[in-house]
């Protein structure tokens, strides 16, 4: 198995189930924003100013946003916007980025996600800390079982 400092983003999005970017607009309820994040169980949106793919990121928001700027704060989750609460400041990453390197955003930025692409490029997916573990977890587990059949 490659170390972290060897694979690649791209390496780990190839593998990725699904690989489409859900996002939400400004103007929308936190209520709206759970409800899609509940759907389709993740745990960030990307905010745009509409639904187009070509429609520019204005930020994120994250189940952890809405922990604590709304419920932490015992504010009315359906009387509240997107706009009101989501991060405006991005950590990048970009699929020639090492596991290694996302990792150590994630570390020091506290952050689950990061967006793949550039406030410069298009956006090409959303990395979260899950994708991770499940990608190192398939293949520790399938070198395990190589060394195994090897005994």
């Amino acid at each position: 198995m490659p170390s972290l400092s060897e694979l690649k983003v791209s390496d780990l999005l190839k593998n990725k189930p699904t690989r489409i970017v859900l996002s939400i607009e400004p103007h929308r309820t936190i209520v709206d924003a759970s409800r899609l994040m509940k759907e389709k169980n993740i745990g960030l949106l990307i905010v745009r100013k509409d639904q187009t793919k070509d429609s520019p990121v204005l930020g994120v928001i994250s189940e952890r946003d809405i922990v604590r700027r709304i419920v932490a704060e015992q504010k009315a989750p359906d009387d509240c916007l997107v706009e009101s609460i989501m991060t405006t400041k991005l950590i990048y990453t970009s699929v020639n980025e090492s596991m290694e390197d996302c990792l150590m955003k994630m570390k020091d930025y506290h952050c689950r996600h990061l967006p793949v692409g550039s406030p410069e490029n298009p956006l090409v997916d959303v990395l979260s800390d899950r994708d991770i573990m499940t990608y190192l977890t398939g293949a520790f587990l399938d070198n395990s079982a190589s060394i195994f059949t090897k005994l």
